[in-house]
Protein backbone atom coordinates (compact mmCIF):
# COMPACT_ATOMS: atom_id res chain seq x y z
CA UNK A 1 0.00 0.00 0.00
CA UNK A 2 3.09 2.33 0.63
CA UNK A 3 3.35 2.67 -2.93
CA UNK A 4 0.23 3.66 -4.00
CA UNK A 5 -0.37 6.14 -0.63
CA UNK A 6 3.20 7.87 -2.46
CA UNK A 7 1.76 8.10 -5.87
CA UNK A 8 -1.53 9.82 -4.55
CA UNK A 9 0.37 12.12 -2.34
CA UNK A 10 2.94 13.19 -5.02
CA UNK A 11 -0.18 13.31 -7.68
CA UNK A 12 -2.58 14.56 -5.24
CA UNK A 13 -1.03 16.80 -2.30
CA UNK A 14 -4.39 18.85 -1.37
CA UNK A 15 -5.97 15.23 -0.30
CA UNK A 16 -5.38 14.96 3.18
CA UNK A 17 -5.22 11.28 4.15
CA UNK A 18 -5.88 9.56 7.58
CA UNK A 19 -5.51 6.09 7.77
CA UNK A 20 -7.24 4.01 10.63
CA UNK A 21 -6.61 0.16 11.98
CA UNK A 22 -10.37 -0.99 11.43
CA UNK A 23 -12.21 -3.98 11.44
CA UNK A 24 -14.45 -4.93 8.53
CA UNK A 25 -17.07 -4.76 10.80
CA UNK A 26 -15.85 -1.42 12.44
CA UNK A 27 -15.38 0.18 8.79
CA UNK A 28 -18.81 -0.50 7.68
CA UNK A 29 -20.19 1.09 10.71
CA UNK A 30 -18.30 3.92 10.34
CA UNK A 31 -19.03 4.30 6.39
CA UNK A 32 -22.93 3.96 7.61
CA UNK A 33 -22.55 6.91 10.39
CA UNK A 34 -20.62 9.13 7.98
CA UNK A 35 -17.14 8.79 9.55
CA UNK A 36 -15.80 7.12 6.44
CA UNK A 37 -15.19 8.30 3.03
CA UNK A 38 -13.45 4.81 1.80
CA UNK A 39 -13.56 1.31 3.35
CA UNK A 40 -10.96 -1.33 2.05
CA UNK A 41 -12.25 -4.78 3.61
CA UNK A 42 -12.57 -8.09 2.03
CA UNK A 43 -15.48 -10.64 1.81
CA UNK A 44 -17.57 -8.95 4.06
CA UNK A 45 -17.94 -5.88 1.91
CA UNK A 46 -20.20 -8.34 -0.10
CA UNK A 47 -22.74 -7.83 2.82
CA UNK A 48 -22.26 -3.78 2.35
CA UNK A 49 -22.24 -4.36 -0.95
CA UNK A 50 -26.23 -3.06 -1.67
CA UNK A 51 -25.75 -0.36 0.64
CA UNK A 52 -22.61 1.40 -0.55
CA UNK A 53 -20.39 1.84 -3.98
CA UNK A 54 -18.08 -1.21 -4.18
CA UNK A 55 -15.46 -2.68 -6.25
CA UNK A 56 -13.03 -5.61 -6.57
CA UNK A 57 -9.82 -4.48 -6.45
CA UNK A 58 -8.01 -7.72 -6.40
CA UNK A 59 -8.05 -11.33 -5.57
CA UNK A 60 -6.02 -12.81 -2.67
CA UNK A 61 -5.13 -16.29 -3.28
CA UNK A 62 -5.04 -18.07 -0.02
CA UNK A 63 -4.59 -22.18 1.13
CA UNK A 64 -6.80 -24.67 2.83
CA UNK A 65 -4.97 -27.65 4.25
CA UNK A 66 -6.87 -31.07 4.97
CA UNK A 67 -5.83 -34.53 5.15
CA UNK A 68 -4.71 -36.52 1.64
CA UNK A 69 -7.95 -38.49 1.98
CA UNK A 70 -10.38 -35.81 2.32
CA UNK A 71 -12.79 -35.25 -0.39
CA UNK A 72 -11.46 -31.66 -0.76
CA UNK A 73 -7.89 -32.80 -1.32
CA UNK A 74 -8.61 -33.39 -4.37
CA UNK A 75 -10.10 -30.41 -5.80
CA UNK A 76 -8.51 -27.59 -7.26
CA UNK A 77 -10.33 -24.87 -6.14
CA UNK A 78 -12.85 -24.64 -2.59
CA UNK A 79 -15.63 -22.13 -1.78
CA UNK A 80 -15.19 -20.50 1.55
CA UNK A 81 -19.01 -21.25 2.76
CA UNK A 82 -17.78 -25.12 1.76
CA UNK A 83 -15.43 -24.43 4.88
CA UNK A 84 -18.15 -23.24 7.27
CA UNK A 85 -20.08 -26.27 7.59
CA UNK A 86 -17.14 -28.28 8.12
CA UNK A 87 -14.91 -27.34 11.03
CA UNK A 88 -15.42 -25.11 14.24
CA UNK A 89 -11.48 -24.08 13.55
CA UNK A 90 -9.99 -22.46 10.36
CA UNK A 91 -6.70 -21.54 9.39
CA UNK A 92 -6.62 -18.96 6.27
CA UNK A 93 -3.11 -17.51 4.70
CA UNK A 94 -1.78 -15.51 1.91
CA UNK A 95 -0.06 -18.30 -0.33
CA UNK A 96 3.50 -17.38 0.19
CA UNK A 97 2.90 -14.79 2.71
CA UNK A 98 2.24 -17.51 5.79
CA UNK A 99 3.10 -16.02 9.02
CA UNK A 100 6.12 -18.12 11.09
CA UNK A 101 3.12 -19.12 13.22
CA UNK A 102 1.11 -20.14 10.62
CA UNK A 103 3.36 -22.33 9.17
CA UNK A 104 4.48 -23.93 13.06
CA UNK A 105 0.50 -24.47 13.25
CA UNK A 106 0.32 -26.64 9.83
CA UNK A 107 2.82 -28.32 10.19
CA UNK A 108 1.37 -29.33 13.75
CA UNK A 109 -1.54 -30.31 11.80
CA UNK A 110 -0.07 -32.24 9.66
CA UNK A 111 1.89 -33.90 11.80
CA UNK A 112 -1.35 -34.77 13.59
CA UNK A 113 -2.96 -36.38 9.78
CA UNK A 114 -0.27 -38.15 9.42
CA UNK A 115 -0.75 -40.46 13.05
CA UNK A 116 -4.38 -40.50 12.37
CA UNK A 117 -4.01 -42.71 9.59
Amino acid sequence: MTPALAKLRKSQPEVKLKLHDMSPREQIDGQRAGELDLALIGQEGLTAANEFHSAKLCSLHVCVAVADGDPLAARKNIVLKELKARWDFIVLWQKGRASAATRTLVDALKQVSASLR
